[in-house]
């Protein structure tokens, strides 16, 4: 195995219909990743938090752990996006627990 990308998304709620408009689906609110080598030593690490520019739900806080409060002042995804798109290049392996949901939020996000 080369290097991987393992990562998860918080996020503020279930992607819609793909017909549904890119404002109306869910944003990311938490991004963690950690980039392995080929033996399994972490090479790089990315985890923060950012701010969608809507309001988080209660059910989404239960579920994340995340508040508001907590997103107040964070940047927003796309101050991000190029750290991210850094992390991922050449990566020969993506790892997440949901990987399909996760790349649909980064791919929303990333255009």
């Amino acid at each position: 195995m080369t290097d991987a990308i393992i990562f998860d998304t918080e996020t503020t709620g279930l992607v819609k219909h793909s017909k549904v408009a890119l404002d109306k689906q869910p944003r990311i609110i938490e991004f963690a990743a950690i980039r392995i080598d080929k033996k399994g030593k972490e090479v790089d690490r990315l985890d923060f938090l950012c701010n969608p520019g809507i309001p988080i739900s209660e059910e989404i806080t239960k579920i994340t752990g995340i508040k508001q409060e907590q997103l107040k002042g964070k940047k927003a995804w796309g101050y991000h996006a190029r750290s991210v798109s850094k992390l991922f290049v050449g990566a020969k392996s993506i790892i997440a627990h949901n990987l399909s949901f996760d790349m649909a939020l980064v791919n929303f996000d990333m255009d």
